[in-house]
């Protein structure tokens, strides 16, 4: 019976730690960044494009950092697109690069 009782507490014990680390949010041990290249950040100019990208992969990894990618051959991102982008980005708690 002890033995039973040893193994319900350390069941409860193990969700509860998990259910802590779960509401941190955020990875402990290591940072989490990812990279957008330049025709992707300029299609982010669609707030719908934009809103739905981000409800897609903020719901698969925590991410800490975004790189933003401004020009790829003879690609720039307009300037404006590219500040309302690190701007929504940085509102979600992103350091944005």
């Amino acid at each position: 019976m002890k033995e039973q009782n040893l193994r319900r507490c350390l069941l409860v014990l193990g969700a509860l730690m998990t259910m802590t680390f779960m509401k941190a949010g955020k990875y402990q041990n290591f940072k989490v960044s990812t990279y957008i290249r330049a025709q992707d950040v300029a299609r982010m100019d669609d707030d719908k494009f934009l809103k739905s990208t981000w409800e897609t992969v903020s719901s698969q990894v925590d991410l800490d950092k975004i790189y933003l990618e401004t020009h790829r051959d003879a690609f720039t991102v307009p300037e404006k697109t590219l500040t309302k982008v690190k701007k929504f980005f940085s509102s979600k708690g992103l350091e944005v690069r």
